[in-house]
């Protein structure tokens, strides 16, 4: 152990090549002689915080402690071998800790991205995420950042990671509603069956309708908290977006990452074959902020495109979205073709609120061999007016066929050949 601690040390020292890098975070692999395999090294840093931040328990002892309570309550996870701490004065400067590496594993974030293993072990991998889950909270561990990045697959084994953000007491429902309802925010991709699967495996026994009551109602109020924070956090000149230069009267913030140059040529062309512009109404500042922040809300839900540029002019809001190859607009003549893919995504919609646009607020990406209904106008979902579970997917089923109809009636009004004189 002593040697683990010594190398780990050294190598940190000596400046080893990160494999991962963030603000105040890094990660790189270890190799000690004696030990089997490679070794993954996380380190914090603490410089840049305030005095008050910098006392009490460092995150690598954190974690160890919610790992060695995670084993023993028989919740699969990566044990630390090694923690440690540099202080000054009492304050603390940085800590790391040495866990093992998992040559053969990925985090499940990156499994579904790439559509990784069979069907048949994708279902038993979503099985045993809920009860990995049920048992963290069965051990008194309540993961705040229950996100499928913090799950590493490994063949037939799911492990539970990163415990810095969690919370050690006896976890209450509340709790554990919004721990599923963060798991199901960052799925964005997952289908209802799976979304069903992960909850079963989770309850087990228990009573499915009122937990997953209890659910949908922490994700509308998560997802009523995630706009606040975007508005506030995401949409200044800062770590994710840039402000752009462009006409006079109007303020324009582009994705960090993203050609400014080619999104101002874009600004203006609502057409481009990148970017989609979608203009909508915003009499103040503060309706153009909460746009832009449920438009950043319901694309980490995969619920609509990603955000590119948001031009904030007088009186309202255009945002570019990002437009994938082969994605489409409906349009009237195969509103009925897509109408599976709508339903879907209306019923999600309605569980975060109420739904009052229409068929031309949608557009249709193709994803993993299937397509995917995303909404383009954030307006048209209204925040506070939570649909009930009973007969939300009947009511979902029922608007769609009304849009369906109307556009078909359209389809066929506009096919018809028109009589001109007598």
């Amino acid at each position: 152990m002593c040697a683990v601690a010594a190398a780990a040390r050294a190598a940190l020292e000596g400046g080893a090549p990160p494999c991962k890098r963030s603000r105040r975070k890094l990660a790189f692999r270890l190799r000690v002689d004696g030990e089997r395999g490679a070794l993954l090294v996380k380190v914090n840093e603490y410089g840049s915080l305030p005095p008050w931040r910098r006392v009490g328990r460092s995150k690598a002892r954190h974690a160890l402690a919610c790992a060695l309570r995670a084993t023993a309550g028989g919740a699969a996870t990566l044990v630390p071998i090694a923690v440690g701490e540099e202080r000054r004065g009492g304050f603390l400067v940085r800590c790391f800790e040495v866990v093992p590496w998992l040559e053969d594993a990925i985090d499940l974030a990156r499994a579904a991205g790439e559509r990784r293993g069979t069907p048949a072990e994708r279902r038993r991998c979503h099985q045993l995420l809920g009860r990995l889950l049920r048992a963290l909270h069965e051990a008194g561990i309540d993961q705040d950042d229950a996100a499928p990045n913090n799950f590493l697959w490994q063949g037939a084994a799911l492990h539970a990671i990163d415990f810095e953000r969690a919370r050690l007491h006896a976890v209450p429902l509340a709790a554990r509603a919004r721990a599923l309802a963060k798991l199901d925010r960052s799925a964005g991709d997952a289908s209802a069956a799976t979304r069903m699967r992960v909850l079963r495996a989770y309850l087990g026994s228990d009573d499915l309708r009122a937990f997953a009551s209890a659910v949908e109602h922490a994700s509308a109020a998560l997802l009523r908290r995630d706009v606040r924070r975007w508005a506030a956090s995401a949409l200044r000149d800062g770590r994710r977006f840039e402000v752009l230069p462009i006409a006079s009267g109007e303020r324009a913030l582009v994705r960090r990452g993203v050609d400014p140059v080619a999104v101002a040529a874009a600004v203006d062309a609502p057409n481009s074959s990148v970017w989609r512009l979608v203009a909508v109404p915003a009499p103040t500042r503060r309706d153009a902020l909460r746009l832009g922040g449920l438009a950043l809300a319901l694309h980490q839900r995969g619920l609509t495109l990603r955000p590119d540029a948001f031009v904030f002019g007088a009186g309202a809001l255009r945002i570019a979205f990002e437009w994938p190859r082969n994605a489409r607009i409906l349009e009237a003549s195969g509103a009925r073709c897509h109408a599976d893919a709508l339903v879907v995504a209306l019923d999600r919609l309605l569980a975060l609120g109420d739904v009052t646009g229409s068929l031309a607020s949608f557009a249709f990406v193709p994803t993993a061999g299937r397509w995917r209904a995303v909404l383009l106008d954030p307006r048209a979902l209204r925040l506070g007016r939570d649909v009930p579970a009973r007969g939300r997917r009947a009511l979902a089923r029922c608007r769609v066929a009304d849009w369906v109809g109307a556009a078909s009636q359209e389809a066929d009004s506009e096919s018809r050949p028109t009589r001109s004189g007598p």
